[in-house]
């Protein structure tokens, strides 16, 4: 029997377009919600039964209903992979700490969040990011702090509109950080994830990982990043199969 795909516990009032694609039967569970800051309470960590550490206690609102917006979709997805009341708590680089059997990724914009929890057994590792639309601007300004000249000229030979290639390939580039920054245990910059293809139909975008990670043990060579995007955001995924 197909798990269900509505929340194991009513999303808070803050919280809302509430959707889930995928079952754990499948080994992965994506979920989205868009959440109102503005309507957020701190009570609801207690009342959700939700750890908050000491410093998102002490940020404003608006941190503290990123953080819980994230969590409390996270919880959702673990209760169906047989995680109940699972406290997810972060390493010393923030990175979040998946119980045993599972790998997942949080991402979140100013009022959209995400999460994907995978089987360990299935999936490696899990790296999602979404982020705000790129005016025409703010792209060429952005693209000379994280392209090199070869990805340039190949966004801009595709069919991609150049600002949301950028936009596309700034989240990429996100998203394969937080999947591989597990394997590999280091801090690395936007040049070491290279674009090398566009794929319009399968909405992908591929990459080469430089050679100086690429060799450590279960680093890959070669990653490909889904992508969605709308005139709001744009949004990637790694997702790394065994």
């Amino acid at each position: 029997m197909r798990e269900p795909t509505r929340p194991a516990t009513p999303p808070p009032s803050f919280l809302h377009a509430y959707q889930q694609t995928g079952a754990a039967s499948e080994g992965l569970i994506r979920l989205s919600a868009e959440f109102d800051s503005a309507a957020f309470s701190p009570s609801l960590f207690e009342q959700c039964s939700l750890y908050c550490p000491d410093n998102i206690a002490d940020s404003i609102t608006k941190r503290q209903a990123e953080f819980f917006a994230g969590r409390w979709l996270a919880s959702q997805a673990l209760v169906q992979f047989g995680h109940q009341n699972f406290t997810v708590l972060a390493d010393e680089k923030r990175c979040p700490l998946w119980p045993a059997g599972t790998v997942g990724s949080i991402t979140h914009s100013d009022n959209q969040v995400r999460c994907a929890i995978g089987r360990a057994s299935v999936y490696q590792t899990l790296g999602i990011d979404i982020q705000p639309s790129l005016s025409e601007a703010a792209a060429q300004k952005l693209q000379r702090r994280i392209l090199s000249p070869s990805e340039v000229q190949l966004l801009a030979s595709s069919a991609l509109p150049f600002a949301v290639g950028v936009a596309l390939s700034f989240s990429a580039k996100e998203s394969i950080y937080k999947a591989l920054y597990p394997i590999v245990k280091r801090y690395f910059g936007f040049a070491c994830a290279r674009l090398v293809a566009t794929e319009a139909c399968a909405q992908t975008l591929r990459f080469t990982i430089d050679d100086e990670l690429s060799c450590l043990p279960g680093c890959p060579r070669e990653v490909s990043v889904r992508y969605e995007y709308t005139q709001e955001f744009v949004y990637t995924e790694v997702a790394l199969s065994r």
